[in-house]
């Protein structure tokens, strides 16, 4: 990664300003809550079928997520100002309000919103909770040590209830754990065993290499939620009082440091994958993060870099602010395919947990390193294959993307707005997925239809398989039955491998005794197409896409396949992309597939960016495929490289 996406502590500040600026001009008085301008209304909360609590509940997001940032803020500049009020006057006094049930800015207190539910609901106030006790600790010195006695206890009485609470069994364990160790810190007492079974079961939640299930999945929870805050909470409580659990903790963030900078593309960009992706940046405050543990793993030079670059990242693109000054609900632009219903307007400024990094004094190593790692000195592909998690990332030098494979992933066929975040072959950081497209077809996946009644059937589950020899192996199902035998389900047998600027597929189709058409998208494209080529070779047929961004920059994509299929044709879209507008994907057509024959469907997608022209080499790297007896197969590459592909390496062996 380029040092010239580099920020010292300074530009951060000043960028941290501007952003903070953008929230405090919809606030013009002491008393105003924090209720940003909301332009979206169809899936966020509050709705017309919200409870008060709800409407509560807005109010804390947007005064624990916007505290992130102003608590570091008012601990480098106490006297800030922004739109004409004092940023340390107004928090305080909003605190202490949210805390008090007496007064009308109150955000709900535990016992009141428990007397009219069960005794097992949880509420959104739990999780910003414990943000709001990473920021009080944050600006301990200019906030909290400026309350009387009296309003300490307010506000953690308030606290407290919470963070002996009714969680879930997943990352809102975390937040128990955070308000907790803020309140034992403080000198309050507190439940010590319960504190101890909520670490156990986060412990419990680490599958390894870095990564912590969420639920029933992987995301980058594991990252902005359990490797933030567990080095916080070791350095309030687990280090002094839970000195087992810290050092497990410690070992498995440090253990993240060594894979997690391979996430990370060029310029700074992260492939969109998974839920509440409207966090962005947050995705890199683990290395800032990683700092507060004793004994830290992150190369400092490396950490400062990469956090530099991704929020550059996101900032510099259009729309990633709003015209009010606020951060949009999308990834670049607005983009609701990705909006999950318990977020609301304010829900963004969990982005702001990348500040954290102004938490680390001015001398600290954070701020100071010089040169150091850097993983994009490479000359060719790198992946990094996580077995643990069943996630592999490849790092491809000639465009600077990354491009994330991942398995162990499951949803009902019936959740097709979660498992659209997930179920997809692949998600590429220059490249991000798009909406389903108005055909029905979807980027970067198979689609299936059969039958007359043209029903479309999409992937809902994929299994790891394996890695050996170059070759990642996974299964892929459609529209999978939970509790079901999937044998009577239709799959899709997946190897790929990672070439220069993008994956190569070889892959087999395991269908049920009908036919079926199957259609496999690229990548979505996503800038107005302004030249297309069209090339065979060999029984291989490709189709070149190129564009121009906002910028003039040019984008280009090939989509090439080899194999039973029987067209190919660009998809023209409007407003599917994350960068709004007109986009592309390119399509391929198997058509009357049934279970009778075996079919091998090999496919490229490439993408690049500036002057480089794909060559026919890159577009149409393979040299022959041999069929062993085995049932096995060798690929022979253009550039003398081999590969074995054998599908034995698959879930069921030779036949599901």
């Amino acid at each position: 990664m380029s040092s010239t996406n580099d920020m010292n502590r300074e530009e951060w500040f000043s960028t941290g300003k501007r952003l903070l600026e953008g929230v405090f001009r919809h606030i013009h008085s002491i008393d105003d809550p924090i209720l940003l301008p909301r332009t979206e209304k169809k899936i966020t909360y509050p709705r017309a079928s919200s409870k008060p609590r709800d409407y509560q509940a807005q109010r804390f997001e947007g005064l624990a997520r916007t505290f992130l940032l102003g608590s570091v803020l008012v601990k480098e500049e106490p006297d800030l100002v922004l739109n004409g009020i004092n940023v340390r006057e107004y928090y305080m006094s909003y605190i202490l309000h949210a805390s008090d049930r007496r007064h009308e800015l109150c955000v709900g207190c535990y016992p009141d919103l428990l007397a009219s539910e069960t005794p097992t609901s949880v509420f959104q106030q739990t999780v910003e909770c414990g943000l709001l006790a990473i920021g009080l600790w944050v600006s301990r010195d200019v906030i909290w040590d400026r309350y009387t006695v009296q309003q300490k206890n307010i506000i953690a009485s308030f606290l407290s209830d919470y963070g002996h609470g009714n969680t879930v069994h997943q990352n809102w364990r975390l937040f128990n754990m955070l308000v907790l160790a803020f309140l034992h810190m403080n000198g309050y007492e507190i439940d010590k065993d319960y504190m101890r079974l909520m670490a156990q079961e986060i412990s419990m939640q680490y599958t390894g290499d870095g990564w912590y299930r969420d639920g029933n999945g992987y995301d980058y929870y594991s990252c902005w939620a359990h490797q933030v805050f567990i080095p916080l909470w070791n350095l309030w409580y687990g280090y002094e009082n839970e000195p087992e659990l810290a050092d497990i903790f410690e070992h498995n963030a440090n253990e993240l440091m060594e894979v997690y900078s391979s996430f990370f593309a060029k310029d700074g960009a992260i492939p969109m994958w998974g839920r509440s992706t409207v966090y962005r940046a947050a995705a890199a405050a683990p290395f800032s993060a990683n700092f507060f543990l004793r004994n830290p793993a992150a190369d400092p030079y490396q950490a400062r870099v990469l956090c530099s670059a991704v929020l550059r990242k996101f900032l510099f693109e259009p729309g990633t602010i709003t015209a009010y000054g606020t951060l949009s609900l999308g990834w670049y632009g607005p983009f609701e395919p990705i909006i999950q219903p318990y977020s609301c307007t304010e829900s963004p400024y969990w982005m702001m947990l990348v500040f954290l990094c102004l938490a680390l004094p001015e001398n600290h190593p954070f701020w100071q390193a010089g040169e150091g790692k850097d993983r994009w000195r490479i000359t060719r592909v790198y992946e990094q294959i996580l077995h643990k998690p069943g996630i592999a990332v490849s790092n491809h030098p000639d465009s600077g993307a990354v491009i994330l494979r991942t398995g162990k992933v499951s949803f009902p066929k019936d959740k097709r707005g979660e498992s659209r975040n997930y179920c997809r072959l692949e998600f590429r950081s220059d490249a991000p997925w798009e909406n389903t497209l108005k055909d029905g077809s979807e980027t970067g996946n198979y689609v299936l239809s059969r039958g007359f009644l043209k029903k479309t059937d999409y992937i809902n589950a994929i299994d790891w398989d394996g890695y050996s020899g170059g070759v990642l192996y996974r299964t892929a199902w459609f529209a999978a039955e939970e509790k079901k035998d999937w044998q009577w389900t239709n799959a899709i047998r997946l190897a790929d491998i990672a070439v220069p600027y993008g994956i190569l597929r070889i892959d087999r189709p395991a269908l049920l005794d009908q036919e079926y058409t199957l259609e496999l998208t690229s990548a979505g494209f996503p800038y107005k197409v302004t030249e297309t080529k069209h090339l065979e070779r060999n029984g291989w047929k490709a189709m070149i896409l190129s564009g121009k961004d906002n910028d003039g920059e040019r984008h280009t994509m090939a989509m090439s396949v080899c194999g039973p299929w029987n067209k190919m044709k660009i998809l023209e879209n409007k407003n599917t992309s994350v960068y709004g507008g007109e986009s592309a994907a390119v399509s391929a057509y198997c058509e009357k597939c049934t279970g009778r024959k075996k079919y091998i469907l090999l496919s490229l997608v490439l993408t690049c960016s500036g002057t480089h022209e794909f060559t026919e080499e890159e577009v149409f790297p393979v040299q022959c495929v041999t069929e062993k007896p085995d049932g096995s197969m060798e690929l022979l590459m253009k550039s003398g490289e081999h590969y074995v592909i054998d599908y034995r390496a698959c879930r069921g062996g030779d036949g599901l």
